[in-house]
């Protein structure tokens, strides 16, 4: 693993949002992260001002690693040391390597919690366009099931044509809501990470109840 301690110094993080990375400041404590209801929540075998740490550096819009290190897996590996995660052999420990790899919800939470606190436009944009695609996916749903059968007034030319139209209406706002997601989380493509927001997205909107099976892929 590259050592990146020695690439950065005080200077690099003056940039940064928060600044979380000033030897006098301890992160759970800042202002910022203080009254955040998913800071609160202690994540077993990871130390909260770490990941505080960890959080800003990697997806902090206004973050040093992010013009410098393009590629993601990279600069999470960067954003976990300096921020202070030790490493051996190469690797972070099971309960590091599951918050970095956004295989833990609450670390997921915190995450998003951050930069919808930085009132990042990009988060409204996704809310408004996953509930269009929702709709759009169920107009699609609806003329297929609905068809051109008794009672019904299209035809099957109509119900091709509306199909095709509203397929492509979809896959333009999949592009465009894929795209937005990866600005949002800093260029992180992690399916874990996206999934968790637009699950957070509907259990703000419909009141939905998201099981743990369903989160870490068991449930369909």
């Amino acid at each position: 693993m590259k050592d990146y301690l020695n690439q950065y110094n005080q200077r690099d993080y003056t940039s940064l949002t928060v600044n979380v990375m000033k030897p006098d400041v301890i992160p759970s404590q800042h202002q910022f992260f203080a009254k955040k209801s998913s800071f609160q929540n202690k994540i077993e075998g990871v130390n909260t001002d770490t990941f505080i740490r960890y959080i800003v550096l990697f997806y902090d819009p206004k973050s040093p690693l992010l013009d410098r290190i393009p590629d993601h897996i990279e600069r999470k590996k960067a954003a976990a040391q300096l921020a202070g995660f030790k490493a051996k052999d190469g690797k972070f420990p099971k309960a590091v390597e599951s918050v970095l790899y956004c295989k833990n919800r609450e670390a997921n939470d915190c995450i998003v919690e951050f930069l919808r606190a930085l009132r990042n436009p990009d988060y409204a944009f996704i809310a408004s366009a996953w509930e269009g695609y929702y709709k759009i996916l169920t107009e699609i749903m609806s003329d297929a099931k609905t068809g051109s059968g008794k009672g019904s007034n299209k035809t099957s030319v109509d119900i091709a044509a509306s199909r095709a139209k509203l397929s492509q209406e979809a896959s333009n706002m999949a592009t465009d809501l894929n795209d937005r997601t990866l600005r949002f989380f800093s260029q992180d493509s992690s399916p874990y990470l996206s999934e968790h927001l637009f699950d957070l997205i509907e259990t703000e909107k419909r009141g939905a109840v998201i099981t743990q099976e369903r989160y870490i892929g068991f449930e369909n």
